[in-house]
């Protein structure tokens, strides 16, 4: 029997990779040749898709009958915005595929080629009206990597390692343990690390460790915003999604209705942000980078178990500018 939680995790990693496929499928039945795009999958990887595919019809039959009918009115909107010849080479990039024709193929999911042209694609499939993530930025690299600022990320650095082991200590006293250094016999004594599962009188802690990176993280970022605005946004790109200028994102929505996967809309979106008025939001346990008619979300979260201070930063963003 598989946990709620775990089952949903599953569902939403194999969506993704299945959705992929299904796209890239149906691009090349239209436009080029289903043989030479099966050749850019590994033997492992059609076993791996085969596995997944019967996991969704046993648990989540309804989302693997509408995942086709999602990825052809995906293709539909493809065909429209760049009329694909026939000849179209697709290749399957992503967590699922090894096409290696690009050096640096960012967050492509489906490499096309015609005419002498390359596309970059991003698929992402996610619930209406939610935050489609972009990235996973490890807490202890942050600043250093998407910025630049290495002074920045030690102190950062310093900080969170504090207030994670105020954390670590004020756990060990609610639980009535000796504390040792970190959370090295947390779970010999059969206690909860993973933060989804953590009974009411241990929540607070993290919550409130939650917050206090958050401050930080926060005027730090409003630091770098006020010293120099245009450098501040141009290093945006890479956190909405776009570590290349060339990468185009699909972005297909649906929603769930009494058990019904039902589609919604479905997008298209370049590397373009509003500079003009930059604001930065803090909320309790998430940061919002309010550019123009998008918001980048920044929230904590641990790697898996809150007992590693190995924590990440996930990125997530609403509302992007459509291509016309």
């Amino acid at each position: 029997m598989v946990a709620a939680d775990r089952l949903e995790s599953l569902l939403n990693e194999y969506k993704g990779n299945f959705f992929e496929y299904l796209v890239g499928l149906q691009l090349v039945r239209a436009h080029g040749s289903e043989l030479e795009f099966l050749h850019t999958l590994s033997a492992e990887m059609i076993s791996m898709l085969e596995q997944q595919e019967e996991f969704m019809r046993r648990f989540a039959p309804q989302l693997l009958q509408a995942l086709p009918k999602l990825a052809q009115d995906a293709v539909e909107i493809l065909d429209t915005t760049y009329n694909f010849p026939q000849g179209t080479t697709i290749s399957v990039v992503g967590k699922i595929g090894q096409s290696k024709a690009i050096a640096d193929l960012a967050e492509t999911d489906l490499l096309v080629e015609y005419q002498q042209k390359k596309l970059l694609l991003s698929i992402k499939l996610a619930k209406h009206g939610s935050f489609v993530n972009t990235k996973s930025a490890g807490m202890r690299s942050f600043f250093t990597k998407y910025f630049n600022e290495q002074d920045l990320q030690d102190n950062f650095n310093e900080f969170c390692d504090e207030a994670y082991e105020r954390f670590a200590i004020a756990m060990h006293l609610e639980a009535g343990l000796e504390y040792t250094g970190g959370f090295k016999t947390w779970e010999e004594h059969n206690l909860e690390s993973l933060p989804g599962k953590l009974a009411e009188p241990f929540k607070p802690y993290l919550l409130d460790y939650y917050r206090e990176v958050n401050e930080v993280l926060h005027q730090n970022l409003l630091r770098l915003l006020e010293a120099d605005k245009t450098d501040f946004m141009a290093k945006l790109y890479p956190l909405l999604g776009f570590s290349r200028s060339d990468v185009v994102k699909l972005v297909c929505h649906y929603a769930i209705k009494e058990d019904s996967f039902i589609p919604k809309d479905i997008k298209l979106y370049r590397a373009e942000i509003d500079t003009k008025e930059p604001r930065l939001i803090k909320k309790s346990n998430n940061i919002e980078v309010v550019l123009g008619d998008k918001t980048l979300q920044l929230r904590l979260k641990p790697m898996n178990k809150f007992t590693s201070k190995a924590f990440k930063i996930n990125c997530s963003v609403k509302d992007v500018n459509p291509l016309s």
